[in-house]
């Protein structure tokens, strides 16, 4: 975590305001955990004013005192970007991706990878494709609403598959390019009056 970086590094009490300069977080995120660090007894409030936070001189330094490292608390964040975004397609039903970004307060980025991947996983489809040359954007529709926890991404421990595991149902589908683009090919056949 930024924060507990920037506490880390410091030679010296640093106040509220230095630390968010140094992490950019905002005020309320950096107030919240040192407040939670203090009580763990990790961080040292030091008098005067304005108030100083330091490092307990028994703090653990390679990760924070809740127990999570860097890689989790990234992992963390993601997740609650994708339960965000999951959440404003349940609400929305039918979007483009800027709505859907303003909705869900997320990333450009954010929003276009897990629109991709939910596609891959057949639950959401395009009802409309954008013209970069009219400037007409994309609509998109959820059409597996599974419940209120936004379906997450795994790549199972020595596997080169992708998986997107609906935490509604248990279902699990293999999103791995090869494979997606398989079970497309398959369902347009089967529409189509073919065999599959």
């Amino acid at each position: 975590m930024p924060l507990w970086q920037a506490l880390r590094s410091a030679k010296a009490p640093r106040t509220i305001a230095q630390l968010q300069a140094a992490c950019q977080v905002d005020y309320g995120s950096v107030h919240v955990a040192l407040k939670r660090w203090q009580a763990r007894g990790a961080v040292v409030r030091h008098p005067g004013k304005p108030l100083r936070f330091g490092l307990a001189p028994t703090a653990r330094t390679d990760t924070p005192p809740d127990g999570r490292s860097e890689e989790d608390h990234i992992r963390m964040r993601l997740r609650t970007a994708r339960q965000r975004i999951w959440t404003a397609m349940r609400v929305l039903k039918t979007f483009d991706a800027p709505t859907l970004r303003m909705s869900a307060d997320a990333t450009e980025k954010a929003v276009s990878i897990y629109l991709y991947q939910l596609q891959q996983g057949g639950y959401v489809r395009v009802v409309e494709r954008g013209s970069s040359k009219t400037g007409r954007l994309s609509v998109y529709r959820l059409q597996r609403n599974s419940g209120p926890n936004c379906p997450t991404i795994r790549r199972p421990r020595g596997s080169s598959h992708t998986q997107l595991v609906d935490n509604n149902t248990g279902k699990t589908v293999d999103i791995s390019p090869g494979v997606a683009l398989l079970r497309k090919t398959k369902t347009e056949a089967s529409a189509d009056g073919g065999v599959s």
